[in-house]
């Protein structure tokens, strides 16, 4: 499948495309600082030990949230892309707690996956750890076919949790140093067991040029079928999860056909994506050699 360029870096682009992700220093120590006032001036009032800004009831709280994250990062993270706009911009936030685990999925999908690519930035405000929370990727896995991600369906392959786990790469990141990845990545983050509090940036990069979607099924529908909505600043800014979101533009209901591979089915492609990482790897080391011996 052929997409448009997207990273002015081609150094970037190779990399987004091949592993589905690459790391860059992105924010100053000042800028660090500055934002990390914001978030301890700022109260989400929630309780959880995960939590994203979305998760708040507060609409004031989240539009504060992204209106003074914006402020500070807003051109800084354009001038990286061809023609990208920032969709929101949140905190993601791991207290203390065993319960600030989250398990490998993918990230929502935004756009129509056959035409374009959208691009998540995350990025700590603080060094990340295995003690407190850091991530785990797995390198390739932006390849694997996917279904539709959104609110009320879930990624299709988390019952194999036990084979990707294992292959995943950690990614202890410095404070200001984002990654940029391709949301159908998979990846995860585990406990914070610190007594410190982990938080964290995160927004979507989305082309200017593609239709926003968001995809939603309440519960009483039936697993072929899914709501597909008009996507905007405003939907994140004011939704409730919980809730159909009637006060935006809805495309209908559409037919929707999960991605459901067999264990073997898994196994085989996941094995691919393996398969090919060690290939490169070997390339490179023959190729080293060869230059040696020259």
């Amino acid at each position: 499948m052929s997409y448009r360029k997207i990273f002015r870096n081609n150094k970037f682009e190779k990399q987004f495309n091949k592993v589905g992700y690459f790391t860059h220093q992105l924010l100053s120590e000042k800028e660090i600082a500055v934002l990390l006032h914001v978030f301890n001036s700022l109260n989400p009032e929630i309780k959880n030990q995960f939590y994203s800004t979305i998760d708040s009831t507060s609409i004031d709280y989240r539009r504060k949230v992204d209106e003074q994250i914006g402020l500070i990062i807003n051109r800084k993270v354009t001038e990286y892309f061809i023609k990208y706009s920032p969709l929101i911009f949140n905190f993601i936030v791991k207290q203390p707690g065993g319960d600030s685990e989250v398990h490998v999925h993918t990230d929502d999908t935004h756009v129509d996956e056959k035409e374009f690519q959208s691009v998540n930035i995350w990025c700590p405000l603080v060094d990340t750890t295995k003690e407190n929370g850091a991530l785990y990727v797995m390198p390739g896995s932006h390849r694997l076919p996917y279904s539709p991600r959104g609110f009320g369906l879930s990624y299709p392959y988390s019952e194999f949790h036990d084979i990707v786990n294992p292959k995943m790469k950690f990614m202890p990141l410095k404070a200001g140093e984002a990654i940029f990845y391709n949301n159908k990545l998979l990846h995860r983050s585990g406990a914070n067991t610190t007594t410190v509090v982990r938080p964290a940036i995160i927004l979507a990069m989305l082309p200017d040029e593609a239709p926003k979607i968001i995809h939603f099924r309440t519960q009483d529908m039936p697993e072929d079928k899914v709501e597909l909505f008009e996507l905007s600043k405003e939907f994140y800014l004011t939704f409730d999860r919980n809730k159909r979101p009637e006060k935006f533009k809805s495309y209908g209901i559409i037919d929707y056909e999960a991605v459901k591979p067999t264990r073997e089915e898994f196994i085989k492609m996941f094995d691919s994506l393996i398969h090919e990482k060690e290939e490169s790897r070997w390339q490179k080391i023959k190729l080293h050699l060869k230059g040696i011996r020259k």
